[in-house]
Formats: C-alpha cells, structure tokens, sequence
C-alpha cells in the first residue's frame, strides 16, 4: 500500500518505521480545506449525501473543492443506501449490481482508493429468513461487490456495526470470518472503535486479523470527538501497532464544531499513536 503525504509517496512500511499515523476525518467536501489546515491527512467522504450518483458532473465540483484544499478524499463512508436490501426475499442482485457498478464508478473519478461497506439496514436478516441463509446472501454479494470494486482500483473494507444497527456481523471477529468466506482480494476488513466498544468486543480480537485489516474508524465517548472522552486509545493504538497496522485511521463522529474541534483532535490522535507501546492482549 502506498500513499501521498506531502506531494512524496510514504509506504505503509515507512510509517510503520517512523512510527507515523495517517489520519483523516470524515466530512464534507466544503469542509476539506479547513481540514488541510487543521493538520489532516486525507478527508473520508459521505457518498450518499454528494449527489453525485445521477450526476457525473457533480463530481468535477466536489474534485475542484479538494483540489483548493490539497487533499485527497481517500476512502468513502455512507456508501450503501438505506433502502437497498442486501439480504432475505427482497433481495435484487441486478438491482443492487447496477447500483454498485454506477456508484464505485463514481467513486473511482474522485479518486477514492478505499470504500466502507456498512448497509446495516440492508444486510440485518429479517425476521423468520434463515440467519445462515442471510449470510450466505451476504458472502455472495460481498465477493460480486469486490469484483466490480477491484475494475476500477478499489478496495471494499467490511465494516462491523454494533448490534442495534444491524443483526449480522456485529464484531471484527465476525467480520473476519466472513471477509475470509468472500474470498476477494479487493474485500477486506476494518474496525471501528466506537462499534467494537458497543459491543465490548476485546482488541484483541484485531490480533487475529491482522492480515485482513485495511481500515479504522475512531471516535471518542459518546461518539463525539477523539479526545473528548474516555476511551481506551492506549489499548486500542497499542494493538494496532502491534499487529504492524499502518493504514488510514479516520476520526467518524459527530462533530458538535468542526472549526473548533478538529485541530484539537488530529493533534490528540497524532500523539496517542506516536506515544502507544505495541502491546499483546494475550
């Protein structure tokens, strides 16, 4: 994995000998330039809320925001639309193909490398359909996805949701399993910290999956800001470096003033990595 930082390409292997974070946060494209000047690295973008499906040319706006900025919209979050089922009797493949094939395309013109794959609402089993059929749907569509994904470049991360989002794949363990059922090399997993604290999923469940592991997500308590808050960063950083992660981290949460609050965060986020001791959670 390779990445721009400051017009030189920094491989994930020279972060992880700098001991350097790459961190982004998730916001609007309107907000890319203050994000810049704050100190972030990449901004994650919300697909869903760009209106760029049915408009191709919306694209050239949103790019021309990050271009004054200087910085890149690496990865994309809100991708999957509430609406579109995933799995159970209702599901359209053609349906949900011709979605993914139009909005990844999209993806792809802005430059994006990396794309969340949530749809909570779409994948949770409904009640009385077999939760191992559901599954089995949910594999299949996964695998389909990074097919059309790996086409233009991009990698799929799955990301585990807490269990009042969804019914299936509730824990980075599960994600794993189900990542690896897939079988895509363009299909891989990520963690939340504020979903894996949801569920008290340990972390050292992220030891197991360190080969699969493509993308983070934090917040703090409350979901509110990194820093403003009592989560374990120490825990959490330690084992990520531990399993030799050096990847994007992106800070998704509610921001209740991004002017105010953003520089104080990548500044925290920065520091937690820099100062977390790699350790084993056995």
């Amino acid at each position: 994995m390779e990445l721009e930082m400051g017009g030189a390409v920094m491989t994930a292997q020279a972060r992880r000998d700098l001991g350097e974070a790459h961190l982004g946060c998730c916001r609007p494209p309107e907000d890319a330039l203050l994000a810049a000047r704050q100190g972030w690295n990449f901004v994650e973008l919300p697909f869903g809320h760009l209106g760029v499906l049915e408009d191709p040319a919306g694209c050239a706006a949103v790019a021309a925001q990050l271009g004054a900025a200087g910085l890149r919209a690496e990865s994309f979050h809100r991708f999957l639309p509430a609406h579109l089922r995933l799995v159970g009797e209702d599901l359209d493949l053609a349906t949900v193909q011709l979605y993914l094939e139009k909005a990844l395309a999209r993806v792809a013109a802005l430059g994006g490398q990396v794309v969340v794959f949530s749809g909570g609402r779409g994948r949770t089993v409904p009640d009385g359909f077999p939760r191992e059929r559901g599954r089995e749907q949910f594999v299949a569509l996964l695998r389909r996805a990074g097919k059309i994904a790996a086409d233009h470049g991009i990698t799929l991360v799955l990301e585990p949701l807490n269990r009042r989002e969804t019914n299936l794949i509730t824990t980075v363990a599960e994600g794993a399993e189900v990542v690896l059922a897939a079988a895509h090399p363009a299909v891989r997993l990520m963690a939340d910290l504020y979903h894996m604290v949801m569920e008290d999923e340990p972390f050292a469940a992220l030891e197991s999956a360190p080969d699969l592991l493509a993308h983070v997500h934090v917040a703090d308590t409350g979901r509110l800001a990194p820093g403003t808050g009592e989560y374990d960063y120490a825990g959490f950083f330690g084992t990520l470096r531990r399993i030799g992660y050096a990847g994007r981290i992106a800070a998704e949460n509610t921001w209740r003033d991004f002017a105010a609050e953003g520089g104080p965060a990548v500044t925290f986020l920065r520091r937690r990595w820099a100062a977390a001791v790699p350790t084993s959670l056995g």
